[in-house]
């Protein structure tokens, strides 16, 4: 689950250095077409561009198109990045409540981020929750989000709270990345380059730290029993060694691979001796 939030994460990574290949090129190689062409209009200067005609303005005019464009594209790129950050939460909820060997009912939800739900209901469910500087850092991104997607001119009173509560505390904990994010600012202006280059590389730590503590708490048996149901409970066959031992094999492959953990043979010997056979 981690590895493929983290995936996700890294394809928008890519994307992002990708917009700012293609800027650079463009207005690297710009001034190499003549200084007469800052005084066309781009449907002239770039005859060739089928979408010249859809800005219609100054060659020298477009810097100023640019910045507004990096504004809207780098908030565009965080934003992305957040929402799928904040998924991990509700998919994690969801595998622990399919793999716990007792009934896990999720509590009702209030007026919350994904992030304190989830930090709450691992409480109410007897789990010990991640560490609270990742679920503060989460909290910020999303108030950052919210920040941009609103179009906000000043920060919201709960924004502005937070920082105030968390800012320092959040400061000394990511001292070590080397990020220039202040934490005790809560910004609402377009983002920076730096900023969100910043914002979308903690995003990728805290979810890798998030994934680190998920299969710390998560049920190894009730993994065994549900990826056992799931491989081997459609079908009823007669167990014999030969069925148990690719039986154990492949289910030893499956959880190693899906979750990064290695169940004892015993586990896996039950599961694989038990699930869907006659």
């Amino acid at each position: 689950m981690g590895r493929e939030i983290e995936h996700e994460l890294t394809l928008l990574n890519d994307q992002f250095w990708f917009f700012l290949f293609l800027e650079y090129q463009f207005f690297d190689e710009l001034p190499a077409t003549g200084t007469t062409v800052a005084d066309q209009f781009t449907t002239d200067a770039f005859k060739g561009n089928r979408y010249a005609s859809k800005i219609h303005v100054l060659v020298r005019d477009l810097p100023s198109f640019r910045n507004a464009h990096r504004g809207a594209s780098f908030g565009a790129y965080f934003t992305n990045s957040y929402e799928v950050a904040a998924s991990f939460a509700e998919r994690a909820l969801g595998l622990l409540q399919e793999t716990s060997r007792v009934s896990l009912i999720l509590p009702a939800r209030v007026q919350e981020g994904p992030e304190i739900y989830y930090q709450r209901t691992l409480r109410s469910w007897g789990y010990s929750p991640p560490a609270p500087r990742l679920i503060d850092t989460l909290s910020f991104f999303r108030h950052r989000r919210n920040a941009l997607t609103h179009l906000h001119k000043t920060p919201s009173l709960p924004y502005t709270r937070f920082v105030r509560r968390f800012g320092n505390p959040l400061n000394a904990f990511w001292t070590k990345a080397r990020v220039q994010i202040d934490f005790k600012q809560a910004s609402t202006g377009a983002l920076t380059e730096r900023e969100t280059l910043d914002l979308i590389k903690l995003v990728r730590i805290v979810i890798q730290r998030l994934d680190a503590h998920f299969i710390s708490i998560i049920d190894v048996p009730g993994i065994v029993r549900s990826e056992a149901y799931r491989l081997f409970g459609r079908r009823r066959v007669r167990i014999n060694k030969y069925v148990a031992a690719e039986r154990i094999q492949k289910l030893r492959y499956e959880i190693t691979s899906e979750f990064g953990v290695s169940p004892p043979e015993s586990l896996l010997r039950g599961a694989a001796e038990t699930v869907g056979t006659k």
